[in-house]
């Protein structure tokens, strides 16, 4: 049906395609056309939400972090002020996630039931399905608009949120998208545009070092500071996989990150980690992507 085929070119680029090969069969049951009207509707916000911040505060990769690579106490606190705007959105996707049946052992275990037990869970998953994906387009819209509120744009976030929970704390940035609720393929492209927006952010790290030493701030922008830069970022181009200052954070980013230890660690969500610093893209009337 087309409400079936709207359905699944929107799901699919969340990153849910799975679900939408069982779903589409019964998309009209469950609303059709209203629904699709609703999720484009959200979607279209949470792309154009983004749009409107990156015109304000810039794309991710133009955010320079300061010479040294350290985070001021004051941006970390905006950090933390935008991780709990976003909690409940958070908690609500959380939940969402964990009515779906997402890996192979329960999805055989539906297959196994019998017609009309298998028909009363596809409806029930159709329902947690729908609800899943305006959830994502809420936590977007939520998340972007915090951005504009407190002045922090997703490259700054973004760096902050890779050194602080996966450099630092050890947090994997594949533990929220493999195993058994995993949807790797979708992330790990996205994750892959994430990583060449913090390459960006190193090479404007040195670039503004460099110019430090330039003006004659020796002291600022020592030598082997300069030259760790330049080994993280060849590192990180030869590596898709490894995440910046993954053998060691320098000492002034980790000093700046300690005192906020505890915060960073209580606001860390392993299940909504995969949406936390991609962005909703819309290509096309009913195309939408996380990337």
């Amino acid at each position: 049906t087309m409400a079936g085929k709207k359905i699944n070119s929107c799901l699919i680029g969340c990153g849910i395609g799975c679900l939408v090969l069982l779903i589409a069969g019964i998309a009209l049951i469950a609303g059709g056309a209203v629904w699709v009207r609703g999720l484009t509707r959200g979607f279209q916000d949470a792309a154009e939400t983004r749009a409107a911040v990156e015109a304000e505060l810039g794309e991710p990769a133009d955010f320079t972090p300061a010479a040294d690579g350290s985070i001021a106490a004051e941006r970390l606190d905006v950090f933390l002020t935008i991780r709990e705007a976003t909690a409940e959105s958070r908690a609500a996707l959380r939940g969402s996630f964990e009515t779906l049946p997402l890996d192979e052992q329960e999805a055989r275990e539906l297959d196994e039931q019998g017609f009309f037990e298998k028909m009363g869970s596809v409806v029930g998953i159709t329902s947690s399905a729908f609800g899943l994906a305006g959830q994502i387009s809420d936590f977007f819209v939520v998340r972007n608009t915090a951005f504009a509120e407190h002045g922090m744009g997703l490259g700054e976030y973004g760096y902050i949120y890779v050194l602080a929970y996966y450099s630092w704390l050890g947090k994997s940035p594949q533990a929220g998208r493999t195993g058994d609720r995993g949807m790797s393929r979708n992330y790990d492209r996205a994750y892959s545009r994430v990583r060449r927006h913090l390459i960006s952010n190193l090479e404007n790290q040195l670039a503004l070092l460099s110019s430090s030493s330039a003006e004659g701030g020796a002291e600022a922008a020592p030598n082997d500071l300069r030259r760790a830069l330049q080994a993280e970022i060849r590192a990180m181009r030869d590596d898709r996989r490894r995440v910046p200052w993954q053998d060691g954070l320098p000492a002034p980013i980790e000093e700046s990150l300690r005192p906020f230890r505890g915060a960073l660690e209580a606001s860390y969500d392993l299940m909504t980690d995969p949406f936390e610093i991609v962005r909703m893209e819309q290509h096309g009337n009913f195309h939408f992507e996380v990337d």
